[in-house]
């Protein structure tokens, strides 16, 4: 049992500690479109709606099933998946430390993963914990990575299977990054006789079992989205209106790495440029370590062998840099660079060996010095923001039901409280009353229950409607005019044959906002012009 204890008590505190802090933040702070665009698929498909066919979600279905499955189990409330990114955040820290103590000795590690857990966006008040997808994608990265290279050490193909089942389940969390992902450990296994003299033919049928795990995790979504008659409404959502959101956000028509690498070094650079610059400095070490590891072996073969774990590591930390795209805000930066700040502190561990060579108690001096140096500031600024946010969100909010368990500004708490019964009353006076959302925060929605959808989409997304649904708008109007709904709409719209009948102001200083600065408002048919 000590053995036991001493051997697993670092990975258990870390992961004790990490589902702590994220479990508190996520419970703090409410972002009605962010919010509204995961909870919403989750809770239509908790409640028998089909994803894609019934429901819309931008990202790939595993997602919104994992989530609608916690919904169902732990009830209808937001917090239950805000929990659940937290758990997911857990398993990170988890994986990040078998995957660092493989090129880091156990005291660095440990202390990597607390840079990590201590970098993370969430304890801005500015920046809401979000339940998104990247979290979960992350996770399987990070573990599909450990089963490969278990799987090699083992001479193990069965668990090459089950890597590459794990693998593609990036995919299905997150598309862009799945590609890469499956991509680069193709790409692993196909090189590694650069670096353990295994045959080549070997090597191949590595990847060929690889494959076929990645073949066998995906077939079971093409068979149940065909059986439902989704396929098609999960191209549109999830591979057509992935690509031109990400086309028409923040980066033009540039996709590259590259591109993606100095729109990160853009990034916030106004507010907090050292910070954007930390995520520069991440890929760029990593490209780094990849042209030093090829001049080694080509001038020194016999010293590349130790370092196949860490190439490895590399290459699923340049793929993870699609985590930019398409929006290089700091929630995107973190989450791609999460696998290349081990690597960093490596870059550290090294530089210090080569200076202060069979000097333990120095080398371990000089690294934590320049951890300090690099990462003291944000790390003291995150530990005030967070200590502020904490204070700032302490109202817990009672009304709606979904909203119960989060907590925010008592100006909010309020105003949803006020929106929420305002939605209720009016439906209830009629028994067929639907409600429309036209606006962009689908979170509203949720107030009422779940409702069963006119259309796969659900928000008015402006451009972003006409090219993922180009019929959506008229299907809407259509609808619109044949039932005459309750509309969710702005203070000011002239809508004909309907009056408003509630306005909610729904700014605040602590929270943006997704309306850009225009009140909500709610219209009921009245017949008037």
């Amino acid at each position: 049992m000590m053995a036991l204890i001493k051997k697993y008590y670092l990975p258990a505190a870390l992961f004790i500690l990490t589902i702590a802090v994220s479990s508190v933040f996520s419970m703090l702070g409410v972002d009605p479109h962010h919010h509204g665009i995961m909870f919403k698929p989750a809770l239509d498909v908790a409640h028998g709606q089909m994803l894609f066919r019934d429901t819309f979600t931008q990202y790939g279905a595993l997602t919104t099933l994992l989530q609608a499955w916690a919904l169902q189990i732990f009830g209808d409330y937001l917090v239950v998946i805000q929990i659940e990114t937290a758990f997911f955040y857990a398993l990170i820290s988890l994986c990040l430390y078998y995957l660092w103590l493989n090129i880091l000795p156990k005291w660095l590690t440990v202390v990597s993963v607390l840079i990590w857990l201590l970098l993370a966006p969430y304890y801005y008040s500015a920046i809401i914990f979000q339940p998104w997808s990247s979290v979960p994608a992350l996770f399987f990265q990070l573990f599909s990575l450990i089963l490969v290279l278990r799987a090699l050490a083992g001479q193990n193909r069965i668990m090459l299977v089950l890597a590459g089942s794990v693998a593609v389940l990036t995919f299905w969390c997150r598309q862009p990054v799945g590609v890469f992902h499956c991509a680069s450990i193709l790409l692993f296994l196909a090189t590694t006789p650069l670096f353990n003299g295994q045959p080549w033919k070997s090597a191949m049928t590595d990847c060929a079992f690889f494959f076929s795990g990645i073949v066998a995790a995906s077939v079971p979504f093409f068979i149940w989205l065909g059986l439902n008659d989704a396929f098609h409404d999960m191209f549109i959502q999830s591979i057509k209106a992935a690509l031109f959101i990400g086309t028409t956000t923040y980066q033009s028509s540039s996709h590259t790495l590259f591109i993606n690498l100095l729109m990160a070094l853009a990034a916030y650079q106004a507010s907090i440029s050292h910070f954007a610059a930390l995520w520069f400095l991440f890929p760029f070490v990593c490209l780094c370590l990849l042209v030093i590891g090829s001049v080694m072996r080509r001038y020194d073969r016999d010293s590349v062998k130790r370092y196949l774990r860490l190439y490895g590591l590399l290459l699923i930390s340049l793929a993870s840099w699609m985590q930019y795209y398409p929006v290089p805000c700091l929630r995107h930066l973190y989450w791609a660079a999460t696998p290349m700040i081990g690597i960093f502190s490596y870059c550290v561990w090294q530089l210090s060996k080569f200076c202060i060579a069979e000097k333990k108690g120095l080398q371990i001096l000089m690294v934590c010095l320049i951890l300090i140096l690099v990462f003291k500031n944000e790390i003291i600024n995150h530990i005030y923001n967070g200590s502020v946010k904490i204070s700032i969100f302490k109202t817990k909010i009672e009304e709606p039901q979904v909203l119960r368990g989060m907590y925010t500004t008592p100006a909010w708490a309020k105003k949803y409280k006020t929106i929420s019964g305002s939605l209720q009353n009016n439906l209830a006076k009629n028994p067929k009353a639907y409600l429309v959302n036209m606006t962009p925060d689908a979170l509203y929605l949720t107030f009422i229950g779940p409702q069963k959808n006119f259309h796969p989409l659900y928000i008015t997304w402006e451009s972003h409607n006409n090219f993922i649904y180009p019929d959506y708008l008229k299907r809407r109007d259509e609808f619109i005019n044949k039932t005459r709904p309750l509309l969710l709409s702005y203070e000011g719209r002239d809508i004909p044959g309907w009056s408003c009948i509630d306005v909610f102001d729904i700014i605040d200083e602590q929270e943006r906002s997704h309306i850009h600065g225009r009140k909500l408002a709610l219209y009921q048919f009245t017949g008037r012009k």
